[in-house]
C-alpha cells in the first residue's frame, strides 16, 4: 500500500478535530461546573446521578408530607383537648341536672348551659385548616358537623408518606370519632420507638468484619428476627448459653392492676419468644389470651386489650445488655447498653446525681454520658452555658462541685486510673470548663490518649482521637464518670436528667405558664371512669390487692403518696 500526501493530511485533520472536541468538552465542564450533560458521556455517572436526583425528590417529598401531616394533627390534638374540656363540664351540668331539689327555673338554665356547649362542640368540630375540615375523614370539603347536627363525611384515613413504603395516618375522622365503638371495645397502645434490625444495619461488626460498613441496610425488626438483632452487639459471637438481654416492663393490666417485670433472654431467642412473655405479663395463658402482643410493620410493639370496655392496660419498657439491674436508675449511672423503646415528651424526668461512660457498639471509638443536662423547661445545654443554671435538683439546689473518676487502657494494654478529681462549680462555670478539665485530666494521665468533647442536644459526647482508633473497632477502652456535689448541703445531689423511657415508677406534670396538668389520667378500676375530687384513693390505686368482698380496693396501709414541687 502507497502513503499519500493526501492521507497524511486525513489523518492530522482527523487527530486535531478529536483533539478540539475533547478540549471543548474540557472546556464546558470547567466552565459549567458539570461533569456530564448526555447519558452517552458516562452511563455509570449518569445512571447514579438519576438514582441520587430520585432519593433527594423521595426525601423532599417525604419533608414536606410529614411536615403538612404534623400541622394537621396538632390542629386536631388541639381541637380534642378543647372538646375533652367541654365534655367534661357537659358532664358536670349533667350531674347537676339529676340532682333532687331542682326547680324549673335552674333546669331549664341548665338546659340552655347545655345547648351552649353542644353549639361550642360542633363549632370545633366544623374546624378547618385552609379550608379543609379535619373532623371529615377524607371528604376534606365537607363540612362534618351540618345545621341538623349530622355527620357529612366519611371514615377515610389520610395518610402522610413519610419514607420509601412507609405512610403514617394522621387524622382522626368523625365517623370513628363519633361512631367509633371499636375504640371502646378493645384499647390499642403502642411502643413509638421503630426498630431496625442492627444485624443488617451493621454487619461488619455483627457478622464479619470483612464486609464493608457501606453494605448495611435498613430493615424494620419483625417477629421472626432474634434478640440480638434487636438489641444490637459489639462483636460476631452469638451467645446461646446465657440470658444477657434484660427487658424491665411495667404495665397495667385490663383490670387495672398494675405490674413490673423482668424479662431474660439469650442472643438467639426470637422476637416472637419476647412478644409471647410480655403477653404471659398480662396474665395471658396456654388455654386464653388477655391481651394480643405483635409488632407492627415499622417494628413497634403493639399491645390490644381483649377485655369489652377497658381502656386501663398500660405498657412501658426499657432494655439493657450486660448485668440485671434492680434499680433502673442503675442502667445510667454505670454505664450500660441501653435500648429505649418508649420516648415521650415528658417536661421532667427522673434526675441522677452520678453517671458513667457508655461506648458505642458500632463506633467503638465513640463514648457517650447516657443522661440529658438540660433545665425543667426543656431547654438543652450547649458548651457556653453555666452549669449551675442547668444542674438543679428538685428543690434549687445547683452543683457547686463535679467530681471525676478517669480508666482509660492504652493500646499497650497498660491501665491509667486518675480518681478523686474534683471541679469547683461557680457562678461564671461553663460547660466548656468542663470539657477543658476532662480534656487536662487525659492529658496528664494517659500515655497516647487524646480525646475529643462536644455536647450535642444537651448530652456530652467524647471520642478517642489517636491515630490507633482510626478503626471503628479499636481497642480504645476510656471510662468517665460524674457525680454532682453540694458543698453546701454536704451530699451529692440529683441534677442529671435520664431519658422519660426511665419514669416507670413517676407522673409528671405538664407546665404552661402558670398551669400545671397531670399528664397520666386517673381511672376507676371498677367503673373505667375518670376520677373526680370525691373519688377515693384506693378507687384508683394499683398494687396489692384487698381481700374479698373489697378486692376492687387497692391496700394503701403503710404506703406513702410523694409529692415533690418547686
Amino acid at each position: 500500500m502507497r502513503v499519500t500526501s493526501s492521507m497524511f493530511y486525513q489523518d492530522t485533520i482527523r487527530n486535531n478535530n478529536n483533539l478540539n472536541s475533547e478540549l471543548y468538552n474540557v472546556t464546558n465542564r470547567i466552565s459549567s461546573g458539570i461533569d456530564i450533560r448526555y447519558a452517552q458521556d458516562d452511563v455509570i455517572k449518569f445512571a447514579s446521578t438519576m438514582q441520587l436526583d430520585n432519593e433527594m425528590t423521595t426525601l423532599t417529598q417525604a419533608k414536606n408530607s410529614t411536615q403538612s401531616g404534623y400541622k394537621f394533627s396538632a390542629q386536631t390534638d388541639t381541637a380534642l383537648g378543647d372538646i375533652s374540656k367541654l365534655l367534661d363540664q357537659f358532664k358536670v351540668k349533667l350531674t347537676a341536672a339529676a340532682t333532687d331539689g331542682n326547680s324549673y327555673v335552674s333546669m331549664d338554665a341548665i338546659a340552655k348551659e347545655l345547648r351552649g356547649i353542644e353549639e361550642t362542640m360542633t363549632n370545633i368540630f366544623n374546624t378547618s385548616i385552609g379550608g379543609e375540615f379535619i373532623f371529615s375523614g377524607t371528604a376534606l370539603d365537607k363540612r362534618p358537623i351540618s345545621d341538623t347536627k349530622e355527620y357529612m363525611g366519611n371514615d377515610g384515613d389520610l395518610k402522610t408518606f413519610s419514607g420509601s413504603n412507609v405512610q403514617q395516618v394522621y387524622n382522626v375522622s368523625g365517623e370513628k370519632l363519633f361512631f367509633g365503638d371499636e375504640n371502646g371495645v378493645q384499647r390499642n397502645i403502642s411502643t413509638n420507638i421503630p426498630l431496625i434490625n442492627q444485624t443488617l444495619l451493621h454487619p461488619n461488626i455483627m457478622e464479619n468484619e470483612t464486609i464493608p460498613a457501606n453494605m448495611g441496610e435498613e430493615k424494620y425488626i419483625n417477629i421472626e428476627d432474634t434478640i440480638r438483632d434487636m438489641m444490637g452487639d459489639s462483636d460476631t459471637t452469638i451467645n446461646t448459653t446465657t440470658a444477657q438481654h434484660h427487658f424491665y416492663i411495667q404495665g397495667k393490666r385490663s383490670d387495672g392492676e398494675s405490674f413490673k417485670d423482668v424479662i431474660s433472654m439469650r442472643d438467639d431467642e426470637s422476637v416472637e419468644s419476647l412478644l409471647n412473655k410480655i403477653g404471659e405479663s398480662y396474665g395471658n395463658t396456654i388455654n386464653q389470651d388477655v391481651v394480643n402482643v405483635t409488632m407492627n410493620n415499622w417494628g413497634q410493639i403493639e399491645i390490644q386489650d381483649k377485655l369489652s370496655g377497658s381502656s386501663q392496660i398500660d405498657f412501658n419498657m426499657i432494655a439493657n445488655t450486660g448485668t440485671a439491674v434492680t434499680d433502673l436508675n442503675e442502667l445510667f449511672a454505670t454505664g450500660n447498653n441501653i435500648k429505649e423503646f418508649i420516648n415521650s415528651d415528658f417536661t421532667s424526668t427522673p434526675a441522677l446525681h452520678k453517671t458513667a461512660t457508655v461506648q458505642d457498639y458500632y463506633d467503638q471509638k465513640l463514648y457517650t454520658l447516657p443522661v440529658s443536662f438540660n433545665q425543667v423547661n426543656g431547654v438543652d445545654a450547649k458548651n457556653t452555658d453555666l452549669i449551675q443554671n442547668f444542674l438543679k435538683d428538685a428543690n434549687g439546689n445547683a452543683v457547686d462541685r463535679i467530681d471525676m473518676n478517669f480508666i482509660v487502657t492504652e493500646s499497650d494494654g497498660t491501665i491509667n486510673t486518675l480518681n478523686g478529681i474534683n471541679l469547683v462549680v461557680d457562678a461564671t462555670t461553663t460547660f466548656k470548663d468542663l470539657e477543658d478539665s476532662i480534656k487536662t485530666q487525659f492529658a496528664s494521665a494517659t500515655l497516647d490518649t487524646d480525646i475529643n468533647i462536644q455536647i450535642q442536644d444537651g448530652v456530652m459526647k467524647i471520642s478517642d482521637i489517636t491515630s490507633r482508633a482510626a478503626d471503628p473497632k479499636t481497642n480504645s477502652s476510656i471510662y468517665l464518670d460524674l457525680t454532682t456535689h453540694n458543698t453546701t448541703l454536704g451530699t451529692n445531689i440529683a441534677t442529671m436528667h435520664t431519658p422519660s423511657s426511665a419514669s416507670q415508677d413517676n407522673s409528671y406534670f405538664d407546665n404552661s405558664g402558670a398551669l400545671v396538668t397531670s399528664n397520666v389520667p386517673q381511672i376507676t378500676r371498677d367503673g373505667n371512669s375518670f376520677a373526680t375530687e370525691m373519688t377515693k384513693l384506693s378507687e384508683v390505686a394499683t398494687g396489692a390487692r384487698l381481700p374479698t368482698p373489697n378486692s376492687n380496693l387497692a391496700d394503701l396501709t403503710n404506703t406513702n403518696l410523694k409529692l415533690e414541687g418547686k
